[in-house]
């Protein structure tokens, strides 16, 4: 069929000559295995676009791998240019009768038989020389063992391959079958299928009604589940759960790892690949994390993730045989080791995770964490503490391994030792890395400054933690003082200082760790009084609201109670909350006057308590700030009551043009301003301007509330 177009484009030689230099291309050790997509990119350039590709395609047998005899090929091919490559005509019976024609028919039948009941496989790339991995049955034991395809050949129902291991085995079995396997470095999951399988759990949670199976959150049995029996929140899913749930069940039948389904589930992306990056992560930490850890690497980057590489069958677990055949991946050169962070740090608590990264220090690897975002809430204390003997393992037999490993290096001291420069290293990349971003990297560099200093004290290397925590506590206090937008809170401001004055204890530095925790002491304090003062007065603002005024007003008192002692606080020293006593006094003089003003009708008293909000707020934000205005706004409505009505309508306008400055002319504030200067225009015999300013107040707000009458 194809070279029936010849006589529009070349001589039949040189169409000849030209698909002979294709196939040398494709297949260089002339092994006679080319896959169906190239064949057909090798026509379409044969035939120079003469014939369209879904022409093409329909030429070529529908088998992924094509197995080619390119004796019998040529020699056919030569023999009848007009005829079919594939015999469905009387014309066979010719065929039949040459001996290379039998060659090519027997192919064809063995791939049509596969084809009916074909599904994407990730063996389809298979060839002679790849290196693959078979279960090796024996009379008293099986096991895993790499090897190397030597040989393929084609049956009437399968294609069977021939694999000679390491050990001097030779397996021989269908192509197809669970007991072949990728080597453990190349069952690398595409970062293209992890977000497709995330989607495909969300959709199965919704479409099945999966419920989650956890009666508590923990391990121990400690902390109940709230959410038992309720619909799964995949967000809250730990990773033994999600291999519980959506790993197991699917791969049970065969007795393979997940990787192995990867082509037939998402064919989209393959199968699996070798490993570019290779993860350490806890099964008790979020799967969401464990995603996100990769979510800036390109659909084609593959990861190593122990549950989707290694066989989930008790039986068939490749550990049984090889106690550490994670280290095929790990070691090679160009596999990113990543450490995969939550809050909690639960990876560090998983000995497998801390033996991965002393092997990974002895590999020479560079060690990242990610993601760096999920480090951003830690205060740098205990959270990254390593303790080998608090580590756990789901196998005995694995501890013991693992403890066997550690005494050959020196013990618990010598494993957390080189654990540790591991980390020190990761932390100093990570703090390059936070120093690249260009919003928040300057508090991500100061976290994990504070989490490298928790490191560093492990290691009883306190006076370089000394430096690291007084550098945290440095830029913590810059960001506070400034403008720029930061999450550093009050607690961690404490938990960094304290720790620093453990650090400096350790160090030999009494006298100034004493000083530290005073200061930590009196800061928690203040930041505790200033809550309590800022949640008695939104307490006050919401009974106000709901018309409880004698209840509101008992709670002023209490605020004012709070504030005394928070001015006795920032008498006694220290720095950072001075500001905020301001600001609470200021809020305090505004909520009595309104209570004076609005509730009692005593206006003025409430003019005295609003003039001082006023001032306070002008010297903490500025007269055109919306704050100084609202102060300004209430001053306006007692001095209108006390018949004031010249200077209420001036504070009015001055209302009005800060608040033009910072909010929409629907504004609902704009709009009360509007309304209450027109009420006052009103004192004051000024009907028509009065009604100009109501009647734009009711068209406004009519455009904005459509449906209001």
């Amino acid at each position: 069929r194809i070279l029936s177009y010849h006589s529009a484009m070349a001589p039949m030689e040189v169409i000849m000559q030209d698909v002979r230099r294709a196939f040398q291309r494709l297949d260089p050790g002339n092994k006679g295995l080319v896959s169906r997509s190239n064949l057909a990119n090798v026509m379409l350039k044969v035939l120079q676009g003469q014939v369209p590709e879904k022409d093409i395609l329909t030429m070529i047998d529908s088998s992924d791998l094509c197995m080619v005899d390119y004796e019998a090929f040529f020699s056919w091919l030569s023999g009848q240019p007009s005829s079919e490559l594939r015999p469905k005509t009387p014309a066979a019976a010719n065929l039949k009768a040459q001996p290379h024609a039998q060659k090519l028919q027997s192919s064809f039948a063995a791939s049509a038989s596969l084809h009916e009941h074909y599904k994407p496989d990730w063996r389809d790339e298979l060839r002679v020389g790849s290196q693959v991995t078979v279960w090796v049955k024996g009379e008293q034991k099986s096991g895993w063992e790499n090897g190397e395809v030597s040989h393929m050949t084609v049956s009437k129902d399968d294609l069977k391959l021939q694999v000679n291991t390491v050990k001097g085995k030779t397996w021989e079995g269908p192509m197809r079958s669970p007991d072949l396997l990728p080597n453990m470095g190349d069952r690398g999951m595409k970062v293209g299928h992890l977000r497709a399988f995330v989607a495909k759990c969300r959709s199965r949670i919704e479409e099945e009604q999966i419920k989650d199976p956890r009666t508590h959150v923990d391990f121990e049995k400690n902390h109940p589940n709230p959410q038992h029996g309720e619909l799964l929140d995949f967000n809250s899913a730990p990773t033994g759960l999600v291999v519980d749930l959506f790993v197991r069940p699917d791969v049970r039948e065969r007795r393979v790892p997940f990787v192995d389904l990867l082509a037939q589930q998402f064919p989209e992306f393959g199968g699996p690949k070798q490993a570019t990056h290779f993860a350490s992560h806890s099964w008790g930490s979020l799967f969401v994390d464990l995603v996100a850890a990769f979510t800036d690497l390109d659909d084609e980057d593959a990861i190593w993730i122990c549950c989707f590489a290694m066989t989930q069958d008790a039986e068939r677990l490749e550990l049984v045989d090889n106690d550490e055949v994670f280290a095929e991946s790990l070691r090679r050169k160009d596999t990113a080791h990543v450490l995969v962070c939550d809050k909690p740090m639960h990876a560090l608590t998983r000995m497998w995770v801390l033996f991965e990264l002393l092997r990974s220090v002895q590999f020479g690897k560079t060690l990242y964490l990610r993601p760096l975002k999920a480090l951003k809430n830690m205060a740098g204390n205990s959270q990254c503490s390593i303790q080998m003997s608090k580590c756990g393992c789901a196998r005995e037999h694995d501890k013991i391994y693992i403890e066997g490993e550690m005494e050959k290096i020196g013990g618990v001291k010598a494993l957390n030792s080189r654990v540790r420069q591991g980390l020190v290293g990761a932390f100093q990349l990570g703090m390059q890395e936070a120093s690249n971003v260009k919003s928040g990297g300057e508090e991500g560099v100061a976290r994990m400054r504070a989490l490298l200093g928790s490191v560093y004290a492990e290691q009883g290397q306190h006076k370089e933690a000394v430096v690291e925590l007084q550098g945290v506590l440095q830029t913590a206090t810059r960001l506070w003082h400034g403008e720029r937008p930061h999450t550093i809170s009050q607690v961690d401001m404490t938990d960094w200082r304290l720790f620093l004055a453990q650090a400096l204890s350790s160090a030999g530095n009494d006298t100034e760790a004493v000083e530290q925790m005073r200061i930590a002491i009196r800061e928690e304090e203040k930041c505790t009084a200033q809550r309590a003062g800022n949640n008695i007065l939104l307490l006050y603002n919401t009974l106000r609201r709901s018309g409880k005024f004698v209840e509101a007003g008992n709670e002023l008192v209490k605020a004012e109670d709070a504030l005394r002692k928070l001015r006795a606080l920032v008498a006694s020293g220290g720095t950072g909350v001075g500001s905020s006593a301001d600001s609470i006094e200021a809020e305090l003089h505004l909520k009595v006057g309104q209570q004076l003003s609005h509730y009692e009708w005593r206006h003025a008293e409430a003019e005295i308590e609003f003039r001082a909000a006023y001032k306070l707020r002008v010297n903490l934000l500025g007269a055109d700030h919306v704050r100084s205005a609202l102060a300004l706004y209430n001053l306006a409505h007692a001095l209108r009551r006390t018949h004031c009505v010249v200077e209420a309508e001036k504070i009015y306008r001055e209302v009005l043009a800060v608040q033009v400055q910072h909010c929409d002319p629907q504004h609902l504030d704009v709009l009360n301003t509007r309304m209450n200067l027109a009420i006052d225009l009103g004192h004051q015999g000024k009907f028509a301007a009065a009604r100009q300013e109501l009647e734009d107040v009711v068209k406004l707000h009519r455009a904005k509330n459509p449906d209001i009458l």
